[in-house]
């Protein structure tokens, strides 16, 4: 304080100096690192059967940390930086829950951990749309009492940096916290459970609004010369800043004084982009994917492209470009990928960008398709027109459901419509033959609306009532192409009316080009 003078003896510095050593170790030893775990490692969590689990966390560099689970344990240590990661062997499916400890100078214990199937819930708000949201969703949750289904949801948050921590919790499906689920994820989860009989754990990763670049690790996006503009334009978003956060302000305050007086406010104004926003490049793979890896998963789950729609044409690589970040990130080979194609919506009919926009993601999520241990469940039926949030979920978590029970568990099961495989021309007309029809393809009234032909000079027209069905073939005519060189289907951000096969998964669109 000033102005007060304390003084104190010789021998009081002398006795301070004879504990100071002490006093410093126990503050030292109080400051050591405990043995943590890692994000997804808590209460009621799923760990994923049949593959070495990846078990990580923190300790004071150098600790040794023993990890056990049921018979098994590893040991490693700790580096320099205090983290460690070890693998325990793979374990047999087990509905029963059962510790799980972490020691090392202090022993951390988890409770009620079960074994089974653990997948990837990732994207935007199409996946994040929770059960709570569908239609005639009081019931459902009701009798949504399922142990053995279990969802680890991360908080949305974006970071300049990889974080290592998220403040997410495991829940057990009850009534009381299927709300909160992702939709797709729970009613995927349903089928996976029930074929399987062992349980299904979620990790449901998702931001709404959100764009593929915000998903995608800093050093891919670096690497691709193509996708130079993400960072170009983000700095430039972060130059203006401070002037528009300036403007925006003024705006918000002019605002409130209409509203506080009865006048008309209209639209509350919009902050602009800045810092910390969703849009921010690797933003959300900082922030809410990292957190995550390298967990042992079986596969992944996709729903997103909506927000990359008016500026499509580099979303096919960059789609692709981050599905191999991922599968690189994890460290388990090629992951099974399974995306959702774009449902049915047409948001401004008089904007050619966003039509062709939205027509463009559905054909590169075709793509997806063509990649190893990747597919596509197609939802373009299941659209609302003038809504991007459709309430028809379950079928796209059961479609999602079909890949995954098909192609990694075995089941005989037909995973997706119609695909086009052959065409021939003959008298003006187009025959298309389709693979994967099962009993035949189907149209509801017999005419399936969306095939569009073109001649030579490419403009398409529609072939209306013309479609002729017939077991796996559909023969296309246009009294406007006489001469037909070219065929789509569903070529359109909305129509009424499509094609399926027997099992009424419906054809994805496509195109077809004479060469």
């Amino acid at each position: 304080m000033d102005g007060l003078n304390l003084c104190y003896p010789m021998s009081y510095f002398r006795i301070c100096a004879l504990f100071l050593p002490t006093v410093c170790v126990v503050f030292v030893a109080s400051l050591r690192a405990e043995v943590g775990l890692g994000a997804p490692f808590q209460d009621h969590m799923v760990l994923q059967r049949g593959k070495p689990l990846n078990i990580w966390g923190s300790a004071a560099p150098g600790e040794v940390v023993t990890v056990t689970f049921a018979d098994s344990h590893a040991r490693t240590q700790a580096g320099a930086t205090g983290r460690w990661q070890l693998q325990l062997p793979a374990q047999k499916a087990s509905a029963e829950g059962r510790p799980l400890t972490a020691e090392g100078e202090n022993r951390l214990e988890l409770h009620d951990v079960l074994v089974g199937e653990v997948w990837l819930c990732a994207g935007q708000s199409n996946m994040e749309f929770g059960l709570s949201h569908i239609a005639g969703a009081e019931a459902v949750i009701e009798s949504a009492q399922y142990p053995l289904i279990r969802q680890l949801k991360v908080p949305r948050r974006v970071s300049d940096e990889p974080l290592d921590v998220t403040a997410g919790t495991w829940q057990v499906c009850s009534p009381e916290t299927a709300g909160t689920f992702s939709a797709v994820g729970y009613y995927f989860a349903r089928q996976v459970q029930a074929q399987t009989g062992v349980p299904v754990g979620i990790l449901n990763v998702t931001h709404g609004g959100t764009r593929v670049e915000g998903w995608t690790r800093a050093e891919t996006l670096a690497a691709h010369p193509e996708f130079a503009f993400v960072a170009e334009e983000w700095q430039e978003t972060l130059a203006r800043y401070p002037a528009a956060q300036a403007a925006y302000e003024k705006r918000l305050a002019q605002w409130q004084a209409r509203k506080a007086v009865g006048q008309d406010a209209s639209a509350k104004p919009r902050p602009p982009l800045g810092p910390g926003h969703h849009y921010t490049p690797s933003g959300l793979y900082n922030g809410m994917l990292h957190p995550v890896i390298p967990m042992t998963l079986r596969g992944i789950l996709w729903y997103q492209g909506e927000s990359n729609s008016r500026r499509a044409a580099p979303y096919e690589a960059q789609l692709v470009a981050m599905v191999e970040d991922w599968r690189q990130a994890f460290g388990q080979g090629d992951l099974p990928f399974y995306a959702v194609q774009l449902p049915g919506y047409v948001r401004a009919p008089e904007n050619p960008v966003e039509q062709e926009g939205w027509v463009a993601i559905r054909a590169a999520q075709a793509h997806i398709a063509t990649l190893p241990q990747a597919g596509l469940a197609c939802a373009i039926d299941l659209g609302e027109h003038h809504n991007i949030h459709p309430t028809h979920k379950r079928r796209v978590g059961e479609r999602l459901a079909r890949l995954a029970l098909h192609r990694q568990y075995g089941v005989p099961l037909q995973d997706t419509g119609p695909q086009l495989r052959s065409v021939v021309r003959k008298q003006g007309q187009l025959r298309l033959r389709f693979a994967d029809v099962g009993a035949g393809l189907v149209a509801i009234g017999n005419v399936a609306s969306g095939f569009e032909l073109a001649g030579v000079d490419g403009i398409f027209h529609p072939a209306d009532a013309a479609v002729q069905i017939s077991g796996n073939c559909v023969v296309v005519t246009s009294e406007r192409v006489p001469e037909p060189v070219s065929v789509r289907y569903a070529w359109q951000p909305w129509q009424e009316g499509y094609l399926y096969n027997a099992s009424m998964l419906p054809a994805p669109p496509f195109r077809w080009v004479e060469e």
